[in-house]
């Protein structure tokens, strides 16, 4: 049965594929996952460069089709949801992929949010999704996703597609986004602690001046300092206040702070992610139910007589 729920825009140059794979760093010693190998493509090279290339694909027809005509020996091919698929937990990895796009940001969260995250990311994504994630100078705030992943990731876009690359051609720019991890990043509780202080700020309703939001933790003095320190323009708005900047921020958080101050950003990421996983869930429902009181429309009007849409 053909899953319908991932579309895809499939690479259709093998030249071009073999360009971008051997710019990135990957070579024989690596194990790679790809998402979504699609028709294979990129598998097929990927095959020739890494060590080891785990493929998951949602498709069942695209998989059959993979199994059958894109054999290789250091290919595994696993039938299944990507977001349900478990990553490695004691094993250095890279991922290589061409993602479906409408879930662009599930994917790039439940790679950087796992315990074990990928030391090195190329993805196919659209451009407007490439700029959130990675924030300013590519777009004049950071923003909560950026401020998130540049803890962990250098970020940057490797390489821009022309919409012939593609077929069907998308109807949006299309972009390559590397991730590299860096080696000095945020880890463990740390990074844990950090998501759970940018996610309280950027949750909050107090004000939109950057002095605003930290007034909801840090007193005057220390605001002044911060931003004295830091270079931050405590009357601009909270959203332009870097990465490197938040991490100062929670560095110094740790022995500015009270234990009581502390608990107030306490799981702030955590509930933020449910809170969105309740939206999505909301928006999904209410799709269905438009979707149903359109046939449902549709059905009245043709026994009316008028012709079914």
């Amino acid at each position: 049965m053909k899953n319908l729920g991932y579309s895809q825009n499939f690479l259709v140059n093998k030249k071009l594929v073999e360009r971008l794979i051997s710019k990135s760093n990957i070579d024989v010693t690596d194990y790679v996952i790809e998402i979504g190998p699609g028709k294979g493509i990129i598998t097929d090279v990927l095959s020739q460069h890494a060590g080891e290339v785990v493929a998951v694909e949602y498709d069942q027809e695209l998989y059959n089709n993979l199994v059958r005509y894109h054999s290789h020996d250091n290919v595994t091919y696993i039938f299944g949801d990507f977001l349900k698929y478990k990553l490695l937990l004691n094993r250095r990895y890279k991922i290589f992929s061409n993602i479906p796009f409408q879930i662009t940001a599930d994917i790039i969260r439940k790679l950087t949010d796992d315990v074990n995250p990928p030391s090195d990311i190329n993805i196919i994504i659209q451009r407007e999704a490439a700029k959130k994630n990675c924030g300013i100078p590519l777009q004049k705030y950071e923003g909560f996703r950026a401020a998130i992943i540049k803890a962990q990731y250098k970020v940057e876009i490797t390489h821009s597609f022309k919409r012939s690359d593609f077929f069907p051609s998308p109807n949006v720019d299309t972009v390559m986004l590397h991730m590299q991890l860096w080696d000095d990043r945020l880890s463990g509780d740390d990074l844990q602690n950090y998501k759970d202080l940018v996610a309280f700020f950027y949750t909050n309703i107090k004000g939109e001046t950057a002095k605003e939001r930290l007034s909801i933790l840090f007193s005057n003095e220390q605001i002044k300092r911060l931003g004295k320190a830091n270079r931050i323009s405590l009357s601009n708005s909270y959203t332009l206040i870097t990465a490197e900047q938040w991490m100062n921020i929670y560095y110094y958080s740790k022995i500015g702070l009270t234990d009581e101050k502390k608990k107030k950003f306490q799981d702030a990421y955590k509930k933020l992610q449910k809170m969105n996983k309740k939206l999505k869930k909301q928006n999904r429902t209410s799709l269905r139910k438009s979707s149903s009181n359109k046939k449902c429309r549709t059905r009245i009007d043709t026994s009316n007589g008028t012709k079914n849409r």
